[in-house]
């Protein structure tokens, strides 16, 4: 998925939990998404934002094996909200 990509899922889910009066949940899944941290760091900061601005409350997850996490992805992820499952 390409940050433009990701970007515009972001605004499209906020944008109906604005509209909706729900929270906007954005999942990244698929292959596996730390493989293009960079991507997911930028959509999910960009998403943050957003929300913030539209007021909605935006929570994060991540289905991944869990070989690529770091110590330091998970500062990350605890500093964003973001949670994860490990596939097994």
């Amino acid at each position: 998925m390409s940050p433009e990509v990701g970007r515009a899922a972001a605004d499209l889910c906020i944008e109906h939990a604005a509209q909706s009066g729900e929270r906007a949940i954005l999942s990244f899944f698929g292959g596996e998404p730390m493989l293009a941290f960079d991507t997911l760091r930028e959509v999910v900061e960009y998403a943050t934002a957003r929300a913030r601005e539209h007021r909605v409350p935006c929570l994060f997850r991540m289905n991944s094996n869990g070989t690529l996490i770091t110590d330091d992805h998970l500062t990350w992820f605890e500093q964003h909200g973001l949670r994860f499952t490990l596939s097994l």
